[in-house]
């Protein structure tokens, strides 16, 4: 209900303003100090109609006379359910997506997979291990790595993993890859959006154009959100990213 004082208010009242942890609302009274004392206003609870809680309250007497002037600071908190806030409710979504650079480790390019080029089993990647670890330079050289613990056998590398080593040796452990990324913006009114997290597996679920990106798993890299101008207004970014195989999220592991 309006505040019991309201024809006491100073013109130009209420004035609003934007602090990092809410909305602040000013407020100024004058009339009767014996009127203004007992307005009741407390810290710390609702004053009117006006959003927020009472920070603090001063009563100025004017010098001479039998008036007072009243100012009342209240404060809106961003995001504070002690002002009863509720989830918000979704209006428009966007759907966007952006192809982005992804570092990957070299035996991950397509071309060392099962079926590329130079296709590189378990067997492989352990050996090139075992030859990058050897001190010997001559042998390494000849793409040659120990066998035994007492260095007295060698063995070489196969002809792919003689190709992914050289990579090695040129500096080149991890390539960029290009994978999609989907990204969902939804705006929501008189509240905030629900809130879950990522990093997990998961389908992005109905989203335009997806269908065309056949092959890959999806991960929730990204999720956001943020007031739009006012405390009621919300938008919400979620974010999946794309690759060939996922093989580890924030709870699980893919390679057993």
């Amino acid at each position: 209900m309006p505040e019991p004082i309201l024809t006491l208010k100073r013109p130009g009242f209420p004035k609003e303003s934007i602090r990092s942890d809410g909305r602040e609302t000013l407020i100024e009274y004058i009339g009767e100090e014996a009127d203004l004392r007992t307005a009741g206003v407390v810290t710390g609870q609702t004053w009117g109609d006006y959003s927020g809680r009472v920070e603090d309250a001063d009563l100025d007497p004017i010098d001479g006379t039998t008036k007072a002037i009243l100012t009342v600071r209240l404060l809106y908190k961003w995001g504070s359910a002690e002002y009863g806030e509720t989830i918000g409710e979704e209006q428009q979504t966007i759907h966007e997506i952006e192809w982005v650079d992804v570092q990957r480790p070299l035996q991950e390019h397509p071309v060392f997979s099962s079926n590329g080029a130079f296709s590189l089993t378990d067997t492989d990647l352990i050996k090139i291990r075992r030859w990058q670890d050897m001190t010997d330079a001559t042998l390494k050289a000849q793409w040659k790595f120990y066998t035994d613990d007492d260095n007295s056998a060698t063995e070489e590398l196969s002809d792919n993993a003689q190709v992914f080593a050289k990579g090695i040796l040129k500096g080149i452990e991890y390539y960029v890859d290009k994978a999609p990324l989907l990204r969902k913006s939804t705006f929501y009114k008189n509240g905030p959006p629900p809130q879950d997290g990522g990093g997990t597996v998961e389908s992005p679920g109905s989203f335009p154009g997806v269908s065309g990106l056949s092959g890959y798993e999806w991960i929730r890299s990204a999720d956001r959100s943020g007031q739009t101008g006012t405390e009621k207004d919300w938008r919400r970014d979620q974010e999946w990213l794309g690759a060939r195989k996922v093989w580890i999220d924030k709870d699980n592991i893919y390679w057993t």
